[in-house]
């Protein structure tokens, strides 16, 4: 079995991220930087056409990029909570 990614399984991932960020309505940083990954490399009409989907949804605010500070301030009040 070959260790490369076919660019079906590659295809497959971008697909999975690009669903996880629309189903949670929020781009994680870490989904943020492998979606980032696969910008910068060489990609195939499904792949150009998921990044264009997430990029009309975060254009139309259905999906909501995240950053770090978000994310602390979001555990802090969660444990003020509690």
């Amino acid at each position: 079995m070959s260790n490369f990614k076919t660019s079906k399984s590659a295809t497959n991932s971008l697909e999975s991220l690009v669903r996880t960020a629309m189903t949670n309505g929020e781009l994680a940083p870490g989904v943020a930087a492998q979606i980032s990954q696969y910008r910068s490399s060489r990609l195939s009409c499904e792949e150009r056409r998921l990044l264009a989907i997430l990029d009309d949804a975060i254009a139309d605010g259905c999906v909501v990029p995240l950053d770090v500070s978000m994310l602390r301030n979001r555990r802090r009040m969660a444990y003020s909570v509690s």
